[in-house]
Parts: structure tokens; C-alpha cells; sequence
């Protein structure tokens, strides 16, 4: 059942001891909850009912495992019910229900319970169904039951079929009673189990010292093999830990079984499926004391075994085990045996950095072996950059020379990674190949700039490296301008390194050091003639960059005793920039004045920022102090020029800095005039928001929404735009409308004659454009409309205003059917 457990004592059967289903049956029969209540009636309920309790408890079954009452009653070890039930009940019971009864009883060595099994008349015996039950209770160590099913005829040779080994179990848990009656029955010395493991495998691997003794005068094989290729001598020395055995509490005992097992001729040599010995794997596993237990047993400690041939000493620096190379030196192991690839146990020591081990071989191995791919240690030193080691076989005299072969080809890059500068000149003095190239593209050469290494940089240009060849992804002299190592940059250009070599994206070494703000290093280049004004790929110059980045020293360096022209030259080259507002502002740091100066055509930089539409190089220059107002030759001041050639954005810096709307250039136009003429609703915009006169009037007397409705006739759309030009066009052609709209809406009267004797629709009318004529007065009848009910003007007048427009229109319409029936 589950969750039992043997019970603390056997009880006599009373009611309490019945399981609580019954309990409860027995309440509902006698209409009460409380048995208590019936002692008094103990006699007659026991005489007359528990008879008939016990017939309806056949019929019980355990929750869960569906176990009959007669399982549960062995469990509790409540053998007065065993009794009653197997008496009332022989014919109700299956054979399954009494044999699983059984064997529960055997398991829990419940002698008494299993006596009544198989006295009384049950469906079942010993020699038929008490195999398992005798399994049972020998592997749980229960030798009386044991014992009384054997002679009671149970037999365990027919349990093999089931792959239950007894043999195994009892050497198992140890138990030398259990061992000695399995072999007194005849079971044989030699079964194996699934493993083609013997006893004598078991007991040797729980270090059972007596029971191992015993199997072997009984004549065990102790050179028998299981199915891993394990002797019982790898058993004996933990070897095998896939298997888990209890483990003994001191190695003395497993000790005398190695020794035991060595004196009755097991093979110390022998390997397993993998060739290897039991030395190689206690090696390799770190297992000191068992070890050294081989070792004095007489295990060959420079025994070659395996795949790769290989020694214990091999095994245990491949373990790293510091205390099993210690033990094996100790027993004269000797360290010059080589593996497959030649590779004596110090070679992988350095290889893996095991340092403390390579320590220990250093002095004891033959530091000059070289193994198939003619590599010494110092190779496999240069490559792991142990630095320790490499120092200790030089001061011992050990000469580099190149491998014949390798298994890694960027020696070189490890050797200049290690800083080992001795090594590497040795490899370069040997001939190796400067020109290898990483995954990363990088040569050893690129490596020692990365890092630092001034020296060996001198190395590699002392034993020919050309400075100017491009390696990698990269020329030298511009890897080294960006890692800022001047004296890395000077070595490569006196070494021959050109300085206007160019990378990719036609960037020289001064522009990276502009970029980077090395001064150091823009000064060495500006003495060997860079070029401070050679562009790269994107119009930037070295100054320019120097500029941009803020690095006004490199700048002041570079400018030198440059003159006004040359300044202002640059000026204009950053205000053509999108980013060119820093290079102005460290250019007027540098010279303030510089900012007021004019061309030929009186146009000053504020000029060319607004026609550039810069923002923030009209900021700059505003912020340094030019003048907003400033003119040009034709009288027109910087926003001037912003609206005339539709820039909003400059448009917007200027009237931000406080520019006058309203100013008039020489032909008394005013900001609106020229970007109503431009077509630019967003710089119309602007100019109306920050307070520009709708209304102004020019020399010609005409408006701002004349200059719109001449600029929208003077452009009709035509079929000669080509398809790339339609969008653009349409764009402007509404921009144009909104411009009329948003005039008329402040103000702009489109009746209005001016000085010019003619109004906007007037014009309109003349250009022949209908459309926009009736978009003017649509939008001046509109901006009437809402004028009035700004002006307070009441609801009834509104309306009948409204009407009679709407009468005008019906009128106009009968007018022109009627003229078209006449025509007709």
C-alpha cells in the first residue's frame, strides 16, 4: 500500500485496526458515529458482527494501487487478520492478491506472515510463485525468510530470466551471509550480469577487502572483463564512476585488495575499451592515493597506452593534477616518452599553461625534443605565451629556429601579443613571415601598432617590413595616427612612410589626427609637409575636421600666419556644410572681425548662410557678432535673400534673431514681397506671424498679393513640365493659393487698385486665369463673411446678406443659359 511502513509493534486485531472505510460502514449500519459508545456491547458485536465485518472486508481494495485488504494487512504485519481473511476467504482472493501478499512480507522479513502464506490454503507455493519473495528477501538481507522459502522450494535460478542478479545484489550491500548461502545453493561464482560484470567486480568496487578474499578461494576469474573493457583491478581502484558503489572509509582496505588481486595475478598492463590502463585514468582523475597505491603495487609508470599513446605523466598534466606528476617523477617515470605527435608530457604542460606543472618538468625533461611537427618547447612557449617559461629556456641556452611545420600558423602574432620582444626578433631573425594575415585582417606588424610596441615595430622595419604597403584594412601609418602613438607615427615616416597616402574614404594621416585631436602627432605630420587642405571623399579638409571637432589648438597650429582670404575661404566652405556651424564658431574665436567682411557684390557670410538656408551657421555668425541688417550692393539685407530664394529655415533663424519683417531693400520690396514672388508658403508664413505688413507697397506700388497673383499667371501649368518636374510644380502652384488666401485673410484687399490703377483680380483676369480669379473673390467673400461677425454685425443681416449673394449667383446662372439658348 502506498505510503506504509512497518508498524512499531504487532497488535492483537481489534475494530481500530480495521481501515477506516469499514469504520465508516460499520457507523452507517449502527445509525452512530461513535464506536466508544459500544463497549459495552464488545462481546456480542465481536461474537455476532465482526464475523460478518471481516466477510465484507474481502471485498476492500487500497486507494490508488487497487491492492485487496489482505496486501494492507501484511504491510501493518497484522497477522491475526492475515489468519482471519485467508480462513473466510481462501476462494474469494486471486492468485495475484496472495502472491503480492507474499512477496510484500518476504521484502519486509515478516517470517510469521510468510509462514501463514504458505500454510495455510492459499493459491500458491514456494516452488511456483515464491521465486521473487525468495529474491526479495535475500537482497534485503532477511536470511531466516530467506532460508525457510528455500526450503520451502523457491528457486532462484529461475529468476535470470528476468535479469535479477542475486549474485550481484548481496555482494552489493555487502552482506557476506547472504553471499555464502547464494553460493551454497548452487548459484555459480561466475554469473555475470548486463554489465558482463562478475561478484568479484562488485566487491572490489565497494572495497569490500573480506568479501573479495572469499570470492577469489572460491575460485573467481580475477582477470575477468565486463563490458567497458574494466579488469576488477579498475574497479578496485574507482575507476569506473559511471556506476556509483558506496565508498569505503579509508583507501587501507582497498589498498590490500589491489595488492590481493596484483598477488593472484591480475594483469596491471591491462586496457580497457580505450586502450587505457587503470594508471592512466587515477592519473588523469586526480585520485593521489590510489596512485600511489598502484605505484607501490608495481603499475609501469611510462607505460604508452591508448589512442594517442600516451603516458600517466601525459594523463595527469592533461588533468592538471600538480600531486600526480609529483608521484609519478618520484617512482622515475620518465618524462621524454612522446605521444602520437611526438609531444613529451612538458610540451602539453606549456601548450595548456599548466605553469606550476611545466615548473616541476622544466628541469627534469629534454627541453630541445621537437615533436612531428618540429616544434621544441620554446615553440609551444612562443605560442601559449608563456612568458615564464620562455625566459627560463633562454637563460638555459635554447635556440629558436622555424618549425618544419604547423598546427598554428600566427605564431608570430602571439609572440607580439606575449611582449615577449627577445622571442620575437629571434622568429624574425629566423625568417618568419611578416605578411600573415588573421581573421581580422591584421599582420603581426598591425598587431605591435595596436598594442603600443614601439620596439617591435623598429624590429619589423629593421628586418624589411615596407611601411607604406596597405596590410589588412588599413595603411600602418594611419593605424598608428589613430591609436595616438607618436612615436610610432615618427618611426614610420623615417622609415619611409608617406604621408599623403590616402585611405578608402581619401582620408590622409592628418585627417585622422585632425579627427582625433592628436596635436602631437598633426605637428610631426605638418613638419614633413602634409597637406592641411587636401579633401576627402565627402569635401572635409584636415583644418576642417580639426574645426568641427572643436580642437581650435590643432587649428591655430595648422592655420599658422594664414591670411584673411584663406579664412574667410574656409568660412564659406562650413557654411556650405550642414554641420559647418562649429568650424564657424572656432574660425570666429580665432578672428572675431572676420565676420563683417564683404564680397564683391557687398554680400556679407550672414548673406551666404541665408542663401544656404543654414540655421545654425546664422546663429554662429550672429552669435559672433554680425550684423543682421547688413546690405549688399542692391540694398537687400540677409532676409532679403532668405525669402527671395525661398529658405524658411533661414527665414526663421533671422526673425528669430530679431530681424525687422518689414525692412525694404532698394526697390522698396519687404521680405513678403520677395516670398510671395518665391511662391514659399512657410516663409509667407513666418513673415505674417512675426508681424510683416500684408499690405506694404513697393516703388511700383505693388502689393505682396500682387506679386503672388503675377508670379501664379506668369507660371500656368503647361504639358511641357516633364513627369519628375509635376510633383514639385503642383506643390508650388498650391503653395501659391494658400499665399493668396492667408493675404487676404490679413488684410490684403484684392479690389484694391494700389498705384498701379489695377487690382490682384484685375491681374488675374488679364493673365486670363479663371481659376484663380474665382479663388480670389471666393476667398474675399469668405474673409468678408467672417470679418462681419468679428465686427459684432447681427445674425438677421448675415443671413440676408448670404441670400442675396446666393440670388446674385441664380441670377448669373439663368443669365448665361439664356445667352447660351441664343447662341444655339
Amino acid at each position: 500500500m502506498a505510503g506504509l511502513s512497518k508498524p512499531a509493534s504487532v497488535r492483537h486485531v481489534t475494530l481500530s485496526l480495521l481501515p477506516p472505510e469499514i469504520h465508516l460502514e460499520i457507523a452507517s449500519w449502527l445509525s452512530t458515529p461513535d464506536l466508544s459508545s459500544l463497549s459495552r456491547t464488545a462481546s456480542f458485536f465481536h461474537d455476532i458482527l465482526t464475523p460478518r465485518l471481516y466477510r465484507r472486508a474481502l471485498a476492500y481494495k487500497v486507494p490508488k494501487t487497487g491492492s485487496s485488504v489482505l496486501y494492507w494487512a501484511t504491510c501493518f504485519r497484522r497477522t491475526s487478520v492475515i489468519k482471519i481473511l485467508l480462513e473466510i476467504g481462501s476462494d474469494t482472493f486471486e492468485e495475484y492478491d496472495v502472491k503480492e501478499a507474499l512477496e510484500s512480507a518476504a521484502e519486509w522479513g515478516y517470517l510469521d506472515a510468510v509462514e501463514i502464506f504458505l500454510n495455510r490454503p492459499s493459491k500458491l507455493s514456494a516452488s511456483e510463485n515464491g521465486h521473487f519473495a525468495f529474491y526479495l528477501a535475500l537482497t534485503g538481507g532477511h536470511m531466516p525468510v530467506a532460508r525457510y522459502l528455500c526450503n520451502a522450494g523457491a528457486d532462484l535460478r529461475k529468476l535470470y530470466c528476468e535479469e535479477l542478479y542475486v549474485l550481484h545484489e548481496v555482494a552489493r550491500n555487502a552482506d557476506m551471509e547472504a553471499l555464502r548461502f547464494v553460493l551454497d545453493i548452487g548459484v555459480e561464482i561466475g554469473e555475470i550480469n548486463n554489465l558482463n560484470q562478475t561478484a568479484l567486480h562488485i566487491a572490489a568496487g565497494i572495497g569490500h577487502y573480506q568479501m573479495v578474499q572469499f570470492l577469489l578461494e572460491k575460485g573467481a576469474d580475477v582477470s575477468a572483463i565486463d563490458s567497458f573493457g574494466f579488469t576488477t583491478l579498475f574497479h578496485a581502484a574507482s575507476v569506473d564512476r559511471r556506476f556509483k558503489a558506496p565508498q569505503p572509509d579509508s583507501l587501507t582496505e582497498r589498498a590490500a585488495i589491489i595488492k590481493l588481486l596484483v598477488a593472484c595475478g591480475v594483469n596491471m598492463s591491462a586496457s580497457d575499451a580505450n586502450d587505457l590502463t587503470v594508471l592512466h585514468y587515477v592519473c588523469k582523475f586526480g585520485w593521489t592515493d590510489v596512485t600511489r597505491i598502484l605505484i607501490k603495487a608495481g603499475a609501469d609508470v611510462s607505460l604508452r597506452s591508448g589512442a594517442s599513446r600516451v603516458t600517466p605523466l601525459h594523463c595527469a598534466v592533461e588533468g592538471n593534477q600538480v600531486d600526480i606528476v609529483t608521484e609519478l617523477l618520484s617512482a622515475h617515470a620518465n618524462p621524454n616518452v612522446a605521444n602520437d605527435l611526438g609531444r613529451i608530457p612538458l610540451h602539453l604542460a606549456v601548450k595548456w599553461d599548466n605553469v606550476a606543472i611545466a615548473d616541476l618538468l622544466l628541469s627534469v625533461s629534454d627541453t630541445t625534443y621537437t615533436d612531428k611537427h618540429g616544434w621544441s618547447t620554446l615553440h609551444h612557449a612562443a605560442v601559449s605565451g608563456n612568458v615564464r617559461v620562455i625566459d627560463a629556456l633562454l637563460k638555459k641556452g635554447d635556440v629558436i629556429s622555424l618549425p618544419n611545420g604547423s598546427d598554428d600558423e600566427f605564431t608570430l602574432h602571439k609572440l607580439v601579443r606575449s611582449r615577449h620582444v627577445d622571442l620575437v626578433e629571434a622568429f624574425l631573425e629566423a625568417g618568419a613571415d611578416m605578411t600573415l594575415e588573421e581573421v581580422q585582417n591584421l599582420t603581426a606588424f598591425d598587431v605591435a601598432i595596436e598594442t603600443g610596441q614601439a620596439s617591435v615595430v623598429d624590429l619589423f622595419l629593421y628586418y624589411g617590413y615596407d611601411p607604406s604597403d596597405i596590410d589588412g584594412l588599413s595603411l600602418p601609418l594611419h593605424r598608428a595616427v589613430s591609436k595616438g602613438d607618436e612615436a610610432i607615427v615618427s618611426l614610420l615616416i623615417d622609415s619611409g612612410a608617406d604621408v599623403h597616402s590616402v585611405n578608402t574614404r581619401g582620408m590622409s594621416a592628418l585627417h585622422l589626427a585632425c579627427i582625433d585631436g592628436h596635436e602631437d602627432i598633426v605637428d610631426t605630420l605638418m613638419e614633413w609637409d602634409a597637406d592641411p587642405d587636401l579633401e576627402d571623399e565627402d569635401g572635409w579638409s584636415p583644418l576642417m575636421h580639426a574645426l568641427h571637432n572643436g580642437y581650435t589648438d590643432i587649428a591655430e597650429l595648422m592655420i599658422g600666419e594664414l591670411d584673411d582670404s584663406i579664412l574667410i575661404s574656409l568660412m564659406q566652405q562650413a557654411i556650405e556644410l550642414d554641420s559647418g556651424d562649429r568650424i564657424l564658431q572656432c574660425l570666429i574665436d580665432l578672428n572675431p572681425v572676420i565676420v563683417s567682411n564683404r564680397d564683391s557684390d557687398g554680400a556679407t557670410l550672414l548673406h551666404l548662410a541665408a542663401a544656404w538656408d543654414n540655421a545654425p551657421a546664422i546663429r554662429a555668425l550672429v552669435d559672433g557678432g554680425a550684423d543682421i541688417l547688413a546690405v549688399d550692393n542692391k540694398t537687400r539685407t540677409p532676409l532679403h535673400i532668405a525669402a527671395l530664394d525661398a529658405r524658411p529655415s533661414a527665414v526663421q533663424a533671422l526673425l528669430e534673431a530679431r530681424h525687422d519683417p518689414d525692412i525694404r531693400d532698394g526697390k522698396g520690396k519687404t521680405a513678403l514681397h520677395h516670398a510671395a514672388a518665391a511662391k514659399c508658403l512657410q516663409s509667407a508664413m513666418l513673415l505674417i506671424n512675426h508681424g510683416a505688413n500684408p499690405v506694404a507697397l513697393d516703388t511700383t506700388g505693388l502689393t505682396p498679393l500682387h506679386r503672388i497673383v503675377l508670379a501664379l499667371i506668369l507660371h500656368p501649368p503647361t504639358s511641357s513640365f516633364e513627369d519628375d518636374d509635376i510633383p514639385d510644380f503642383v506643390c508650388r502652384l498650391m503653395d501659391g493659393f494658400h499665399i493668396v488666401k492667408t493675404l487676404i485673410q490679413h488684410g490684403a484687399d484684392p479690389l484694391d487698385v494700389g498705384n498701379v490703377e489695377y487690382s490682384a483680380v484685375q491681374a488675374a483676369e488679364v493673365g486670363s486665369n479663371m481659376v484663380l480669379v474665382d479663388f480670389i473673390i471666393q476667398a474675399y467673400e469668405n474673409a468678408q463673411y467672417f470679418q462681419m461677425i468679428g465686427d459684432g454685425v447681427p445674425k438677421e443681416m448675415l443671413v440676408a446678406w448670404k441670400l442675396n449673394e446666393e440670388e446674385e449667383e441664380e441670377e448669373e446662372e439663368e443669365e448665361e443659359e439664356e445667352h447660351y439658348e441664343d447662341d444655339s
